[in-house]
């Protein structure tokens, strides 16, 4: 028997609001450390002189002298009826605007029986307040507030008498989970371009059912009024007792309809593709992983892996001002390597090996698997920019420029050194771009020694042509990032690739095979060996895959591939 069904869990956890926050009290003990509520601190449990406090089984630790490892603990005992002298009150500040769909407050041991939370502006303009009534050390307070700046934590009354007040941690939002219960539709695609040609970008698709109205506009308290663009989303694909992970995405787009909610959704490589790099400058002898480490830190992504030989493949060349998918592509494709970051919530940055890592027999593959030879490929030709400084000053640009701050962006290399201009100051040069400050209105010329570009190509060739075929070439141009020796393992690279010639389409039932995996694929005659290059996954429907792959023959035995009886009328795997 197997069981199968998805599961998303929706990022609504503000966690810039974290790294942003300060926090302080004047009614805690002075051995509380407020800033440990930045790093997600757990608080031993302790044995005090607390009423009914000190359990003596065991469980509890004889308190430090000084401990380090409590973030709040009010300096006052509740009295008799739960009561505070003094109300213990945890004040949070920010440096910028925050919005989350509520507080997740994390107890270190009582829970209170009642707190109030209020909100302000960041100049001190009280937003809202609100009472909640905890009943579990987790507690989320729902309350969804936008553009916040400050907020206080105020506890009003402890469960126990005589109880001081402890907190561990604060989470501005909550993690929003849907299962089979709520989810009606769930897909993925997936793809993998193994020659880099282009970094291919993940997308899923999620259908909800909104029985509480979260999504509903006149719900002035809904999650649609925390829903941002780049919402993170984790999927995952429950197989049986496997938990399978079927990636990470982020918001692109939904809508909705009655209280059908549809999300679309794009991968981490998506979103390097919604901005520029700009940082890009000549390379002459440099280790690729700087490049990537450059690119990736210009776009704010940090959860990303390159193997080793590829951190330290050398390279040599320009990168221009393009979106960061395209300027991560540049480097890959001149290392020979790939990118993707399909399930997974990082980029995985590699040179793909040929290793099978999956069987898929009989009685997972359905009936109707198409298998058809590629085109013949006899050469790949790779096309590369070399570049030189040129001794001549040219002009850059001439235009009128209105005052303040202008970029002016270039679409060839110039020593930034040389720039120099007719009006204005500069106030910053890079090889792609300068920045200049006019003070009025005036016209400005920009003029600056040009890094001047000779292309060149690099062909690989196959030995003898294949009996019947006739020559047929590709090729791959806008390289600016190698050089001759780089071009030629390249185009070897890829000429290899398009050596692998047969293509299969089939449906079969996935059990945690992704794009770029090598698969051995069962058939009547013998074995399939493919890499699988693309595929959709409907995950609410079995998790069936519907896959493209690329591979080669090889008949690996003569008699049948045996796999679960069929019966006549059924629907079956064959």
């Amino acid at each position: 028997m197997r069981t199968t069904y998805p599961e998303a869990q929706f990022n609504f956890v503000d966690v810039t609001a974290l790294r942003d926050s300060t926090a302080v009290s004047t009614a805690v003990k002075d051995f509380s450390i407020p800033a440990l509520f930045r790093e997600d601190a757990r608080q031993v449990l302790y044995g005090t002189v607390e009423l009914n406090q000190f359990v003596l089984d065991g469980s509890r630790e004889i308190f430090p002298i000084t401990p380090d490892d409590i973030p709040f603990w009010s300096d006052e005992l509740s009295d008799s009826y739960g009561q505070y002298v003094k109300n213990p009150v945890l004040e949070v500040n920010f440096t910028g605007n925050h919005s989350s769909i509520g507080l997740n407050l994390y107890f270190a041991e009582d829970v209170p029986a009642e707190i109030l939370i209020t909100w302000y502006t960041l100049y001190g303009t009280r937003l809202i307040s609100a009472t909640f009534y905890p009943d579990s050390k987790e507690y989320f307070c729902r309350q969804n507030v936008k553009d916040y700046g400050k907020i206080t934590i105020e506890v009003v009354a402890s469960s126990w008498p005589y109880r001081y007040a402890k907190m561990n941690y604060v989470e501005y939002g909550q993690m929003w989970t849907l299962s089979r219960d709520k989810l009606k539709t769930a897909s993925v695609y997936e793809e993998i371009d193994l020659t880099s040609a282009t970094l291919s970008i993940n997308t899923a698709q999620i259908e909800i059912i909104d029985t509480a109205n979260e999504f509903a506009l006149s719900n002035q308290n809904g999650l649609w009024k925390s829903l941002q663009k780049e919402q993170e989303i984790q999927i995952v694909e429950h197989i049986n007792d496997r938990k399978v992970d079927c990636g990470t995405f982020f918001m692109d787009t939904w809508e909705s309809s009655d209280n059908s909610i549809r999300f679309s959704l794009i991968d981490l490589i998506g979103i390097m593709d919604k901005t520029k790099f700009y940082g890009g400058t000549i390379y002459n002898g440099v280790k690729a992983g700087t490049i990537i480490d450059a690119v990736m830190t210009s776009c704010g992504v940090t959860k990303y892996t390159v193997d080793k030989d590829v951190y330290d493949t050398v390279l040599s060349g320009w990168v221009g001002i393009q979106s960061h998918r395209a300027a991560l592509q540049q480097v890959v494709f001149a290392c020979g390597a790939v990118a993707d970051c399909s399930r997974s919530d990082r980029i995985k940055i590699y040179r793909p090996d040929r290793h099978v890592s999956y069987a898929i027999g009989l009685d997972r593959k359905f009936m109707g698997t198409k298998i058809t030879p590629d085109d013949y490929i006899s050469s790949v030709s790779v096309a590369y920019k070399q570049y030189s400084l040129s001794s001549e000053v040219k002009e850059i640009s001439k235009s009128v420029r209105p005052a303040g701050d202008n970029r002016i962006e270039f679409t060839e290399p110039y020593l930034a050194s040389s720039i120099v201009i007719s009006a204005g100051v500069i106030k910053e040069a890079r090889t792609n771009y300068v920045i200049v400050t006019m003070t009025a209105e005036a016209e400005c010329i920009i003029t600056g020694q040009k890094y001047e570009a000779v292309e060149n190509a690099c062909t690989a060739s196959v030995p003898l042509l294949e009996a019947g075929e006739t020559e047929k070439s590709k090729t791959y141009g806008a390289c600016t990032l190698m050089d001759a020796r780089r071009a030629r393992k390249v185009a070897e690279y890829i000429l290899d690739y398009y050596q692998l010639r047969q293509i299969v389409d089939l449906r079969y039932i996935n059990d945690g095979e992704g794009v770029g995996n090598w698969c051995d694929i069962a058939s009547r005659d013998g074995h399939s060996t493919t890499s699988i290059t693309s595929q959709t996954l409907d995950l609410t429907g079995g998790n069936l895959a519907t896959a493209k792959c690329r591979g080669y023959s090889r008949t690996v035995t003569s008699y049948y591939f045996a796999g679960n009886e069929l019966y006549a009328g059924e629907e079956g795997v064959i």
